[in-house]
């Protein structure tokens, strides 16, 4: 039986002339079960040649590593284990 989880990320620029500029990621997870999870991130990469689709890539990964630590937390609140055993459960 198949129980899709789907991840939808939102991209948000914000120009700054002196550091350059801003991208900041906000990805949602949607159980199968309704609920959701966020996870956020956000990426500059400074010096004078800005390559968005590398700042964009990097935001998004900080979004879905935020989002990973905030489902293996829930998970471990959800089946009493501690910190230490979550590690090896997955």
């Amino acid at each position: 039986m198949s129980h899709p989880w789907d991840v939808t990320v939102y991209l948000v620029e914000t120009p700054d002339a002196a550091r350059g500029p801003l991208t900041q990621a906000h990805a949602v997870l949607a159980s199968a079960d309704g609920t959701t999870l966020d996870g956020y991130g956000r990426a500059r990469v400074p010096g004078e040649t800005d390559d968005t689709t590398a700042r964009h890539a990097l935001a998004v990964a900080g979004a879905l590593r935020d989002l990973a630590r905030r489902l293996t937390l829930e998970a471990g609140e959800r089946s009493g284990l501690e910190r230490e055993e979550l590690a090896t459960a997955c």
